[in-house]
């Protein structure tokens, strides 16, 4: 193999792999961003804490979290039981929404149009 081919995967399975820890951060932050949306409609003087993209890799190797809502304001259950949906449905909204865009753009297969000659 040459090492022009190893360099060219190499860097391919680094940009997939910066690719999914940034979306999965993305994903995280706006499912907090979720439940932040409903504490704050139902006046419950929600804080958001939204740690950094280095802190998501403490996250995935530690357990510890990168973004949290608190609330102050006195709920009740049923309050809790919609600011804890919040979360789910936000991701479930994000993903149709990307899902619809997926298929209404028009695809370029431009994977195949840049093929490593060897």
């Amino acid at each position: 193999m040459e090492l022009r081919h190893i360099l060219a995967v190499f860097l391919k399975a680094t940009l997939i792999g910066t690719v999914l820890l940034a979306s999965w951060i993305f994903n995280v932050y706006f499912h907090e961003l979720g439940h932040f949306a409903v504490a704050g409609f139902l006046n419950l003087n929600p804080e958001l804490h939204l740690e950094g993209a280095v802190n998501g890799l403490a996250f995935a190797m530690n357990g510890e979290p990168i973004a949290w809502v608190a609330y102050s304001g006195l709920s009740t259950k049923l309050q809790d039981i919609y600011v804890t949906l919040a979360g789910p449905l936000a991701n479930l909204l994000l993903s149709a929404a990307l899902g619809i865009t997926y298929f209404i753009i028009p695809k370029k297969k431009v994977w195949q149009t840049h093929k490593l000659t060897k």
